[in-house]
């Protein structure tokens, strides 16, 4: 938990507070697909963490939900985009 004075006196409605490693992509797969969305994309990599709805894989300015299966693998759904023969960023985020 995380107070303000100290002592804990001001957290009794608080919420857990928690560090994690940063997740690091090494591979995605497939590298493209098409514009209208829809692609299962798998990504390998490190530190991922099963954080539902918050777990998300990032495609430029896009987000979508990612589906957590271990630590150093997940998998996703392409969003539709606008975008085409041009490369995006890609990352994955734990909160959104």
């Amino acid at each position: 938990m995380i107070s303000l004075t100290g002592d804990f006196t001001d957290s009794a409605d608080s919420e857990p507070f928690r560090y994690y490693n940063n997740t690091r992509v090494h591979a995605i797969y497939p590298r493209y697909g098409p514009k209208d969305g829809g692609t299962v994309v798998q990504v390998w990599g490190d530190n991922f963490l099963n954080y539902d709805e918050n777990l998300r894989c990032n495609f430029g300015t896009k987000s979508t939900i990612a589906v957590f299966k271990n630590e150093n693998y997940l998998i996703c759904r392409a969003p539709m985009s606008d975008n085409t023969n041009k490369p995006i960023t890609f990352s994955v985020s734990l909160n959104k």
